[in-house]
C-alpha cells in the first residue's frame, strides 16, 4: 500500500463488503470537526470562484490558529501532497530523514537521498524532515531543527508536521517560521480535524519557495468549500484544546491493548502507533481476515501501523481480532 485510507482494496480478497471495515490504516482522527453543524450551507458557494477576500480570511485564520507573527508567509493548498509534488526544482537536491511518506519518493524520484541522522545530511544538500515521523512517531526537537537551519543558511530546511496539530504547540517549528529564512513547514488539515477529502493544506515560512510555488499553483489554490470549513474550523480553538486531550486518551486506550497482548510498538504521535513483530505480515492478513484493515509498508516487513479506533466498540472489536491474528500467529 502506498497510502492507507483504502479498505475496499481488501474487500474482494476478503469477501468483506466496504461498510464492515474497521479502517485503522490511516492516520486521520476519527472524530472530525462537525463541519455540517457548524458550516452554514449557503457559505459554501460552489457557482462563483473565491474572491480574494475570501481566501485571505482563510490564512487570517490559519494565523490565528498556529501563532504566526505577520512576517510568516502563508500559502494554502488543496493538501499537502500537492505542495510536495511541487517541491522539485524548488528545493534542491535533497536529503531525506528516513520516513515512509511514499509522496516525496513519488516526487523526487532516484534523486532523493535518504539519511538518518542530521549528521548524515552534506553541506550542499537541503533537508527535508517528517516531524513527527511516519511511520515511527519519532520527534525531532525544535531546538534541534532550529540549530540545523541555522548551521546552513543557504540551504532550506523542510519540515513535513502533517500530524503536528495532534501534539501540544511546543511540538512544532512554526514559532521559528518567520525568522528562519530558510525554514519550509508543510501543515496538513485533513488529518488532524478529520476531513481529508476536504483537500486543504498550508505551507509556511520562507518567501522565496512560497513565492515560486504561489506561481506554479495559480490564483485558486483551494475551493469555496475548503476555505468556508477551513475557516470555521481553524478558528474553533476550544475543539482543538478538547481534541487533543480526546486523542491523547484513545491512543492511550489502544497502546493499552497492545501491551495487554504482548505486542511491541513505538508512538509519540497520538494519530498512529507503529506494532513491530516479526510475523507483521501475517498480522495484517488475520486482522484483515476480521474486518480491521491496518498499514503495511512493504520496505518494513516487521511493521504495521494501527490508527485509532473512533470509540470503545472498535477498540474492543480490534482487540478480540487482534487475538484472533495472535493465536494463528503465536506471540
Amino acid at each position: 500500500m502506498r497510502h492507507g485510507g483504502d479498505p475496499a482494496a481488501g474487500a474482494a480478497l476478503y469477501g468483506i463488503s466496504r461498510s464492515d471495515w474497521l479502517d485503522l490504516s490511516t492516520g486521520i482522527n476519527p472524530r472530525a470537526w462537525p463541519w455540517r453543524e457548524r458550516v452554514r450551507p449557503e457559505a459554501i458557494d460552489l457557482e462563483r470562484l473565491p474572491a480574494a477576500g475570501e481566501t485571505n480570511a482563510l490564512i487570517a485564520a490559519a494565523r490565528r490558529a498556529y501563532r504566526l507573527g505577520e512576517d510568516a508567509q502563508i500559502l494554502p493548498v488543496a493538501g499537502s501532497e500537492l505542495a510536495i509534488r511541487q517541491l522539485p526544482g524548488i528545493v534542491d537536491p535533497v536529503a531525506f530523514m528516513d520516513s515512509s511518506y511514499s509522496s516525496y519518493s513519488a516526487a523526487y524520484g532516484d534523486s532523493l537521498r535518504r539519511v538518518k541522522e542530521l549528521s548524515d545530511v552534506t553541506a550542499e544538500e537541503s533537508l527535508v524532515i517528517v516531524n513527527p515521523n511516519n511511520p515511527d512517531g519519532r520527534l525531532l526537537s525544535q531546538q534541534a531543527i532550529a540549530g540545523f537551519a541555522a548551521e546552513r543558511p543557504e540551504r532550506t530546511v523542510v519540515v513535513d508536521e502533517a500530524y503536528c496539530d495532534a501534539l501540544p504547540p511546543r511540538s512544532s517549528v512554526l514559532p521559528l517560521a518567520g525568522a528562519a529564512s530558510n525554514l519550509l513547514v508543510l501543515r496538513s488539515f485533513g488529518k488532524f480535524y478529520g476531513l481529508p477529502g476536504l483537500r486543504l493544506g498550508f505551507v509556511i515560512g520562507a518567501a522565496g519557495p512560497i513565492r515560486e510555488l504561489k506561481r506554479r499553483l495559480g490564483d485558486w489554490p483551494v475551493s469555496q468549500a475548503a476555505i468556508a470549513i477551513g475557516a470555521a474550523a481553524l478558528a474553533d480553538g476550544a475543539w482543538r484544546q478538547e481534541t487533543r486531550g480526546w486523542l491523547a486518551g484513545q491512543a492511550g486506550m489502544l497502546r493499552a491493548v497492545l501491551k495487554r497482548q504482548g505486542v511491541a510498538f513505538r508512538g509519540n504521535c497520538p494519530l498512529f502507533t507503529l506494532v513491530r513483530h516479526p510475523g507483521a505480515t501475517v498480522l495484517h492478513r488475520r486482522l484483515a481476515q476480521k474486518g480491521v484493515w491496518t498499514r503495511r509498508f512493504e520496505e518494513r516487513p516487521d511493521s504495521l501501523r494501527i490508527g485509532l479506533p473512533p470509540d470503545e466498540a472498535a477498540l474492543a472489536r480490534f482487540e478480540a481480532a487482534l487475538e484472533y491474528a495472535l493465536a494463528g500467529r503465536g506471540k
